[in-house]
């Protein structure tokens, strides 16, 4: 009945405010939770390096292979002069097929296949990188984009799920799914920013997760959207 519905309502909404993290685990903000913590500076990259980190399971889905294609396009010279480097971290089945697209692409030396990494491992490679690439053909609200915003890393995503809506120019840069010259334009164009640059953009995504995605602004989210339950609940009983 109506004093049931609404009590048990009430209920979830308190357990929420008092220990929200269960509700984490449903909207996979829980994997991202310990790094919601003040970051340690990022001193363990050599000056003038471009190091770019993908992390996700290797499939179709991710679409790692426009990827291969658009670092292969830009050239040999350019990568070398930019000091750029792509680790991919994640394992899965599309795996062998992309290694062996760096391989017959002549990349190797620009890309290493980190694997499959525990989680605090997974962290030190966020750290040990400057941006965050992620060309997946489709997503909901992707982990990896909050987790690699909490790290401080700039973000290229495809336009595809929450993406778009996440990801905001003075943090990161949103491109076209399955296009891969519109994604090497993208890759240039941290390949030509300024360390500076990186670092204030990497600061502002930072911020950005802060202020709008920790647990405690989600769960008022939830509650929100519960209060609102109820108020349409009793309009249509009344």
């Amino acid at each position: 009945n109506e004093k049931n519905y609404t009590q048990a309502v009430e209920a979830y909404k308190n357990a929420l405010r008092n220990d929200p993290t269960d509700e984490q685990t449903r909207y996979n903000y829980k994997k991202k939770k310990k790094m919601l913590k003040d970051n340690p500076p990022k001193d363990d990259k050599k000056k003038d390096d471009k190091n770019f980190i993908f992390v996700e399971r290797i499939d179709w889905q991710k679409w790692l292979n426009f990827l291969i294609s658009a670092i292969a396009s830009i050239g040999k010279e350019k990568l070398i002069s930019s000091w750029f480097h792509l680790n991919i971290v994640g394992d899965g089945p599309d795996r062998q097929k992309i290694e062996d697209q760096v391989s017959q692409a002549g990349i190797e030396k620009f890309i290493s296949f980190k694997g499959k990494l525990i989680k605090q491992d997974v962290v030190d490679e966020y750290r040990a990188n400057t941006i965050f690439i992620l060309p997946s053909l489709a997503e909901g609200q992707p982990v990896v984009v909050m987790e690699a915003m909490c790290c401080k890393l700039p973000i290229i995503a495809t336009d595809v799920g929450d993406n778009k809506n996440v990801i905001k120019s003075e943090f990161g840069m949103v491109v076209p799914s399955g296009n891969s010259e519109v994604l090497a334009e993208a890759i240039t164009h941290y390949l030509d920013m300024g360390d500076k640059e990186i670092e204030q953009q990497g600061l502002a995504g930072y911020q950005e997760v802060i202020e709008h995605y920790d647990r405690k602004n989600i769960a008022n989210q939830i509650s929100e959207v519960f209060d609102e339950l109820i108020q349409n609940y009793n309009k249509k009983v009344l």
